[in-house]
């Protein structure tokens, strides 16, 4: 017997060399090297017999001339696992080859990912093109039959967009995506989808409640869904209602924008009364020593039409022009000097140009006196105006009586709005 082996060996060794071609099991090998089987079996064993641990491999290479072009490896990733790993990247040194496909003991597949951690898990772009019209089918179907709202079909992060989607059919959708049965339209949800002829982004939902398209965010500074037309055009065009949760919603409210866009519930203004009027006598008399002044606010309103008037002041409930009188009764006890009364309209504290005015009394001017004072101004909803009276003496000093209390000198206040 070990004189047969060495025969045999030699043998296939001297055909090997004369024909080129070695055969196993086959005596008219077709190539360098044909192996061929009798039965359903293992064709080729290519062996390490080391114990298999975390990087121990097992390889066929592959080489063109000086280039090797690729390999099989195996690679231990424990005591009892392993993956299966294609390399590529032609060179003149076996290990500058580099691995780009792996596929692990649990059946994941990773391209450029040597730990894939899904069924197919690429690192770096990818590319699926359904070049047959006549196939009326996706160039990429991903189906998920978990109902979880955390594991969707297909989940998609990006800096600029998630999903990008683009048709140029006047029929086509930029991403195709449905909720609920197919409708006979195929309906696009995506993140961001453009369409040249077409639909760029649509969403279909049958199941009440539920939304067709949905946007999300958690920072007051991103926004969860925008549209834009950058043509003046419609932007957002809606057949049916309208739902905006939050931001102040009550039964009855408007949406109000600010000067930015930016726009929240509010409740409707109370609208300016149609007429704005009112007429107030002082409720009683008020003394006032010469070189002081002092501003009443105990009136008694005779009407007060639109709610202006209010303890001795008036706000005027909206914008416009409004006409004010003011005649003023005061008794003077004698007094030897010329005595001014200055009669001052304010807004919110400060006395218009030209809203003082004055009255002159004589030295002696011992008794009852009147002095009327009218002003046109124009007012801001909110504005605030009242009465101020000033005793003024060059010499001496004296108190002077403001009338009130509804006799024939009674002081008057009153107002309206003319336009």
């Amino acid at each position: 017997m070990r004189k047969i082996l060495p025969f045999v060996f030699s043998m296939l060794f001297v055909h090997g060399a004369m024909a080129q071609n070695v055969g196993v099991g086959t005596t008219s090998p077709l190539i360098p090297l044909h192996v061929r089987a009798a039965s359903d079996t293992g064709v080729m064993l290519v062996e390490n017999s080391t114990t298999m641990a975390d990087g121990t491999n097992t390889a066929l290479y592959f080489k063109n001339g000086t280039y090797y072009s690729g390999a099989i490896k195996t690679f231990g990733t424990g005591v009892n696992t392993s993956r299966l790993a294609f390399f590529g990247y032609a060179n003149n040194g076996k290990n500058l080859l580099k691995e780009y496909m792996s596929i692990s003991d649990d059946g994941n597949v990773g391209i450029n990912n040597i730990i894939p951690q899904r069924k197919l898990d690429v690192a770096g772009l990818g590319r699926f093109v359904n070049a047959d019209a006549s196939l009326v089918m996706p160039a990429f179907l991903v189906t998920s039959a978990s109902t979880g709202f955390g594991a969707p079909a297909i989940q998609a992060t990006g800096a600029h967009a998630g999903i990008w989607g683009g048709s140029y059919s006047a029929t086509g959708s930029g991403v195709i995506g449905f909720s609920g049965s197919v409708p006979t339209i195929y309906a696009g949800t995506g993140v961001l989808g453009t369409s040249g002829n077409g639909i760029g982004v649509m969403g279909y939902s049958q199941k009440s409640g539920s939304s067709s398209i949905y946007g999300y965010s958690e920072a007051s500074d991103i926004v969860s869904g925008d549209f834009y037309n950058l043509a003046n055009g419609r932007a957002l065009r809606t057949n049916g209602k309208v739902q905006i949760s939050g931001q102040g919603a009550a039964a009855g409210r408007v949406l109000t924008s600010d000067a930015s866009g930016n726009a929240t519930w509010q409740a409707i203004p109370t609208p300016a009364p149609a007429t704005v009027a009112f007429s107030a006598s002082l409720t009683s008399n008020v003394v006032i020593n010469s070189n002081t002044g002092i501003a009443p606010n105990t009136y008694t309103a005779q009407y007060n039409d639109g709610g202006g008037f209010n303890a001795g002041s008036f706000t005027a409930p909206s914008a416009g022009i409004y006409s004010f009188t003011v005649n003023v009764g005061l008794s003077q006890p004698a007094f030897a000097n010329a005595l001014r009364i200055y009669v001052q309209l304010n807004v919110n504290g400060v006395t218009p140009p030209g809203c003082s005015h004055i009255g002159y009394l004589p030295p002696n001017s011992v008794g009852a006196h009147t002095i009327t004072s009218s002003h046109i101004l124009k007012l801001a909803a909110g504005d605030e105006v009242y009465v101020s009276f000033l005793s003024s003496a060059a010499t001496g000093s004296t108190s002077t009586t403001i009338n009130g209390g509804g006799g024939e000198y009674t002081t008057t206040f009153a107002g309206v709005k003319v336009n």
